[in-house]
């Protein structure tokens, strides 16, 4: 997280299924048709990387992690998703398997020049980049992205809200700086035994 050190999210069941009725509005059956789950357990989205698929009857194709895609894989994946960090690696070596339809960018900035190298890739029609702290159950928002486009994390996914404020929590006109504040269905029940913590970001 933000410190460095893990602060023990508490994500409530509904948190998730919220996320899931998201998820069933913005990605169709066809692209999480095998939903590549790189991801470790001990980050946010693998949440979302097991439960799409698995809540829809679509498969999930187990891997250590996303440079696992440098060697075929004997069941090809149709969505994938990481890190820019880790994207822009894998594109070092590899293309990206002629299966995958859609790719999912979080966790970075999404800089426009990998936008461009990952839907040049031979099969992908779609390059989403979603946004959002473990403290709104891993995403808050989402959007599409395209090499023409503008570097933007997109808008509030459905049943999320979101509003750049200023150090007094009042809304902020466009394009001036502030601080977003996101809340709605994806917002947990706080950090476990962090009163305190949970009084100042909560």
């Amino acid at each position: 997280g933000s410190t460095g050190r893990p602060k023990g999210v508490s994500v409530r069941h509904r948190n998730v299924m919220a996320l899931l009725a998201w998820a069933k509005q913005a990605l169709a059956d066809d692209e999480i048709e095998r939903m590549l789950l790189s991801t470790s357990i001990c980050f946010d989205v693998s949440v979302f990387e097991l439960f799409v698929p698995l809540s829809r009857g679509k498969t999930v194709v187990l891997v250590d992690d996303l440079l696992a895609l440098v060697t075929p894989l004997e069941t090809a994946p149709t969505i994938v998703g990481g890190v820019p960090s880790a994207l822009s690696e894998l594109l070092r070596h590899v293309e990206l398997p002629t299966s995958v339809r859609t790719v999912v960018s979080a966790g970075e900035p999404l800089r426009r020049d990998l936008v461009a190298r990952l839907a040049a890739q031979p099969g992908v029609t779609r390059v989403l980049e979603c946004y959002g702290p473990t403290e709104t159950t891993v995403f808050a928002t989402a959007g599409d992205r395209y090499p023409d486009g503008p570097e933007t994390i997109g808008a509030p996914i459905a049943g999320w809200r979101a509003q750049i404020v200023d150090a007094q929590d009042r809304p902020l006109p466009v394009g001036e700086v502030g601080e977003l504040l996101i809340g709605g269905a994806g917002v947990t029940a706080g950090y476990l035994g962090r009163p305190e913590l949970n009084a100042e970001r909560f």
